[in-house]
């Protein structure tokens, strides 16, 4: 019993064993690559929370802080006799005390 292959029958042969180890190495990989990715799913939705977290606290901070300008606008314009000192005072305090209660907070959350 013989058998004879031509060239074209040796070559179209080897490339369908090349393709089935192709697709076999690229299940593998694929296999591997879903632990990755439900990682980067984990790091990705705890990295949103985190984003969330922060957009906020900066929001308290910028009214905070507009408070704080406000406040010593108003003592910049009691040393100019524009507005009672005591006014002026009483922002700047208000302004100290809503910036402690802001530290306060995010003390707080943190634990």
């Amino acid at each position: 019993m013989t058998i004879s292959l031509t060239l074209t029958e040796l070559l179209l042969g080897l490339l369908i064993i090349a393709g089935i180890v192709v697709l076999v190495y690229l299940a593998v990989v694929l296999k591997n690559l879903i632990p990755t990715l439900k990682s980067v799913a984990n790091i990705t939705a705890e990295t949103e929370v985190i984003v969330k977290d922060v957009k906020e606290k900066t929001e308290g901070l910028g009214d905070t802080l507009h408070d704080t300008v406000d406040a010593l606008g108003g003592v910049n314009r009691a040393i100019k006799g524009n507005q009672s000192v005591v006014g002026a005072t009483t922002s700047l305090v208000n302004a100290a005390t809503s910036l402690a209660g802001l530290a306060k907070k995010g003390k707080r959350e943190r634990k």
